[in-house]
């Protein structure tokens, strides 16, 4: 007991530093921007998981738990009208993920030479889908988890970014057609060892060691002449390679080559926010000479959100995927993942907020791991969240 109590007052006391730290960045902020044309913005977030059935996203949410934590930190300099610099560095705990490792989430150079054409380099992010390139800020949304099925928690860093370009612009399609805003990209992802692949891949007895491989991609949405009306789609090809894995102590190389292909829409009008995306994912895997297997993913959810004061916002979201593995049985838990989402979210003022979600979950192809599961996987998880942010 008194090594949980010295753990809690160190975290707490960490917590209430970074807190003060994050204050007194707020109130440099307004100088910053004027003297040095930048913007600083961060995020401090911590939260609490309890629930029933079986442990999920690495942590045990059976016996309730705290380790849930990140934090993030960005700059970006306006040096003029169309270049700007711009870099975030990120760290968090999720249980047996993340171990607060501090590493660069995004660091790029963007120049934009006019509305219809721009271009970023360095380590940026990944302009897939609505929510991909905002999930590194958990300030952003009003949901704790987003849907599991599309916006994987425990390969966050990997989704987020990738090392490489992006072009991109907006193309005005009159007063009745809307506007058209498109991106290409292109470059090579790395898979972090600190997320959940690696966990999985441990849990059949493989050591992956350093895993990367190319990308390229597109994403194109149509803002319709309906306000606050969007479609869109996207198309994403990445293929892994981890040169120096283990299997079962025998050398051999992993290949995982996957594609995304992918469709949504979202409406926004006053209070309401409507999304919904859908994906298909081929995704081929082996290791060795031996063949690629084929194993098809399908995901998509529906979410709906609705801002009932200035400061209190209420949601709920359905979201639902199948991972063919070893069968091709949608009745198996083992191949499907069906989440009921309930939340709501408080801004006690312009820093501060607190969120809280309830999730029934229906199988298990999706967030869990065997390593906090070691009795093997029940139908039905419960979870509760739990969690306080303050951002600037």
């Amino acid at each position: 007991m008194s090594t949980l109590r010295n753990n809690q007052v160190r975290k707490t006391a960490v917590t209430g530093s970074a807190l003060l730290l994050f204050a007194a960045c707020a109130a440099a902020q307004d100088n910053l921007m004027q003297k040095l044309h930048l913007q600083i913005h961060g995020n401090l977030a911590e939260g609490t998981l309890y629930g029933s059935g079986n442990n999920y996203l690495a942590t045990y949410t059976t016996d309730g738990t705290g380790k849930w934590d990140e934090g993030s930190l960005s700059v970006i300099s306006t040096v003029n009208e169309h270049f700007r610099l711009g870099a975030q560095a990120h760290t968090w705990l999720l249980g047996e993920l993340g171990r607060q490792n501090l590493q660069l989430d995004w660091a790029y150079a963007d120049y934009k030479a006019n509305s219809w054409f721009g271009i970023r380099g360095g380590q940026v992010k990944t302009p897939i889908g609505l929510y991909n390139d905002v999930q590194g800020v958990d300030a952003v949304t009003p949901w704790a988890f987003l849907p599991e099925a599309i916006y994987p928690t425990d390969l966050r860093s990997f989704t987020l970014s990738h090392q490489g370009g992006v072009l991109y612009g907006d193309v005005p399609l009159g007063k009745r057609g809307g506007t058209i805003s498109w991106s290409a990209f292109g470059g090579r992802k790395e898979q972090h060892r600190n997320e959940g692949f690696y966990l999985l891949m441990a849990s059949i007895g493989a050591a992956l060691g350093d895993m990367s491989g190319p990308i390229a991609g597109a994403d194109v949405r149509w803002k319709t002449p309906l306000d606050g009306f969007a479609i869109g789609g996207a198309y994403e090809d990445v293929r892994l390679t981890a040169p120096h894995s283990i299997l079962f102590g025998t050398p051999l190389p992993l290949q995982n080559n996957y594609k995304v292909e992918q469709l949504y829409s979202q409406y926004e009008r006053g209070k309401l926010t409507i999304s919904a995306e859908g994906r298909l994912n081929p995704v081929f895997q082996g290791f060795g000479p031996a063949p690629l297997m084929y194993a098809p993913m399908r995901s998509w959810y529906a979410m709906v959100s609705y801002r009932l004061t200035t400061k209190l916002t209420l949601g709920s979201y359905y979201d639902q995927s199948w991972f063919f593995l070893a069968n091709r049985d949608r009745s198996d838990p083992a191949n499907h993942f069906k989440e009921v989402t309930a939340g709501a979210r408080y801004d006690f003022n312009r820093y501060l907020y607190a969120k809280l979600e309830g999730h029934y979950i229906d199988g298990h192809s999706a967030g869990f791991y065997e390593q906090v599961n070691p009795q093997g996987f029940q139908k039905v998880t419960r979870l509760l969240a739990a969690r306080v942010g303050f951002a600037f």
